[in-house]
């Protein structure tokens, strides 16, 4: 599912696709609001089931209504099938309805609902850092800053403040450090890996004790499986009761390399790597 949806978010980078939901018209073509909103409404129905559940209701409510929820979780009542929405089209043809001073700050906060961009990564964890403001959070604004990506982004500061939430346990007082790697053309999609690691903090438990717990749905890991399910493949880095181990509770296969062996010395803590696969930085 992780691979469908960059598939569909890449759409948001193409003219016939959904390029101009989030992009004022293009000066040499000849485009149509409300034929474009009919077009886009195809492509969603076409992924029906395909894609996880909060990422259709954010796209079915900005095309259909009545509702959807932005980046912030914040309600909108305005959508591209809205009576003032329409009404504006027809009226006024041929020009992007982003442009009418009512409607351009929704577009914006729907753009900002499906793509980081613009240091928007640093700001999430500055946001983060703030609300759980007990931990030691430590990042390199320069090296998130120019991160691009399309994805949930609600659901993405959802899983980050999950996550911290784990490592707010009094147990573990090591610092906590966030990066963000990636690498282009892995069978045709660029990989990012958003890396947020509690230095010097084990994990103390068994393998299969954490695997059972994911399976089951259990805890603050099987609360994080919920959250990430479809949206990233999800790893865990840690030494364990068997050793030095990277266990893959989501990934492309889920037939092999469950576990990986891993070099000690590369263990320095309990490390969380959350990967996006997408077509576009």
């Amino acid at each position: 599912m992780v691979k469908r949806v960059a598939d569909l978010l890449k759409l948001f980078g193409e003219a016939d696709g959904f390029k101009f939901l989030t992009h004022d018209f293009d000066p040499t073509r000849n485009d149509d609001f409300i034929s474009l909103v009919n077009r886009c409404r195809i492509l969603l129905v076409e992924n029906t089931g395909l894609i996880p559940s909060h990422l259709y209701d954010l796209l079915f409510g900005f095309l259909y209504g009545k509702t959807w929820e932005d980046s912030n979780g914040t309600e909108h009542q305005f959508h591209c099938s809205s009576d003032e929405c329409v009404q504006w089209c027809r009226s006024n043809p041929g020009i992007h309805p982003m442009n009418n001073p009512s409607f351009g700050p929704e577009f914006d906060a729907f753009r900002n609902s499906i793509r980081i961009y613009d240091r928007g990564l640093d700001k999430i964890i500055a946001q983060a850092a703030e609300k759980f403001s007990n931990l030691d959070i430590v990042w390199d604004r320069r090296q998130l800053r120019p991160v691009s990506i399309y994805t949930d982004v609600y659901r993405l500061k959802q899983i980050i403040n999950k996550v911290l939430e784990t490592m707010s346990d009094p147990r573990f007082t090591g610092q906590i450090q966030v990066s963000f790697q990636k690498q282009d053309d892995v069978n045709g999609y660029h990989v990012g890996d958003l890396i947020i690691e509690q230095k010097g903090s084990f994990a103390g438990k068994s393998v299969q004790f954490v695997r059972d717990r994911v399976g089951k749905g259990a805890g603050d890991l099987g609360s994080l499986k919920n959250l990430m399910n479809g949206n990233v493949y999800w790893s865990i880095e840690s030494l364990w009761e068997e050793g030095p181990v990277r266990v893959n509770l989501l990934k492309d296969s889920i037939f092999k390399g469950y576990f990986e062996e891993i070099d000690a010395n590369a263990v320095t803590g309990f490390r969380h790597i959350i990967k996006f696969y997408h077509k576009t930085y």
